[in-house]
């Protein structure tokens, strides 16, 4: 099956990042293959300087892996990226199941993206811009996982939690 074209991502309006939750499975029947478009309130949240986002992968026992990740962002609704910032063992993770759910939550808003990998990039203007954003902070990215969304759920402390919306 080919590839959506995938998008020259840009930086220049990600003043910062937040930390975000990614869930991975070895179990296709959680995810599908074919990319969604993340809807418009779920941007909103992603990007609300008040959310919070975790970064969870599986190992291959299925033991869950869980992060903080404070520099992934979903820079359009087709598209959410994570700078690969002390990850070995998520790194190791990804490249093996090649399938995450990013959970972003806001106050008592919380929506789970499922997406699958597009590709780790290690050179070249996407991870250059990303460690300039990150130079401020102290930090440097070895890489930047690209990702597509496959599924989105919302997942908030209400009647709506489990819903798909995407």
């Amino acid at each position: 099956m080919p590839f959506p074209r995938i998008r020259r991502v840009s930086f220049d309006y990600m003043a910062s990042f937040k930390a975000v939750a990614f869930i991975t499975s070895k179990d296709d029947t959680c995810h599908g293959d074919t990319m969604v478009v993340i809807p418009e309130k779920v941007l909103e949240a992603f990007n609300n300087p008040k959310s919070v986002k975790v970064l969870t992968s599986v190992e291959t026992g299925g033991q869950p892996h869980v992060i903080v990740c404070g520099s992934i962002s979903a820079v359009d609704a087709e598209t959410v990226i994570v700078g690969e910032i002390l990850m070995k063992k998520t790194s190791s993770n990804l490249e093996k199941h090649r399938k995450a759910a990013v959970l972003v939550l806001v106050d008592m808003i919380s929506y789970v993206i499922h997406v699958k990998v597009k590709k780790r990039v290690t050179e070249g203007p996407m991870l250059d811009n990303m460690n300039k954003v990150l130079a401020g902070m102290g930090l440097k990215a070895n890489a930047v996982w690209t990702f597509e969304p496959t599924a989105v759920y919302d997942q908030s402390a209400s009647q709506s939690a489990g819903i798909k919306l995407a």
